[in-house]
C-alpha cells in the first residue's frame, strides 16, 4: 500500500502562515529536511520523489502498481495550503470511515 508524503522544501509552512495570520513573529519554522524517497529507496521500499506537476501521474501509477511498500514524496510550494482554509460538503463527499471500521 502506497504511502504519500506531501511535504514543503524547507520549513513548516502550514505552521509559519498560521503563526503570521496571528501577528507571530516566526520562529524554528525553517526546516533541513532530508530526502524521504531516498531514505524509503536506502530500506528497500519502491520510493520516487516528485518535484514537478507533470511526474506525479507516473509516480503515482508506479506506486499504486507496486506489490509491497511504496512511498511517494511529492514537494509542494511553500505558499500552497496542504488543507483548504474552508471545506465544503462537496469536498469531503466520499472521504468518510467505511462502517466496518466505525
Amino acid at each position: 500500500m502506497p504511502t504519500f508524503a506531501d511535504h514543503v522544501i524547507g520549513s513548516l509552512n502550514f505552521v509559519e502562515l498560521e503563526t503570521k495570520a496571528a501577528g507571530i513573529v516566526n520562529y524554528a519554522t525553517e526546516l533541513d529536511n532530508p530526502q524521504l524517497a531516498e531514505v524509503a529507496a536506502a530500506i528497500g521500499l519502491w520510493a520516487r520523489r516528485v518535484e514537478r506537476p507533470g511526474d506525479l501521474e507516473d509516480a503515482l501509477k508506479g506506486a499504486f502498481a507496486h506489490d509491497g511498500p511504496a512511498l511517494a514524496e511529492v514537494m509542494t510550494a511553500r505558499q500552497e495550503l496542504s488543507v483548504p482554509p474552508a471545506i465544503m460538503v462537496e469536498q469531503a463527499k466520499g472521504f468518510t470511515v467505511p462502517s466496518q471500521c466505525a
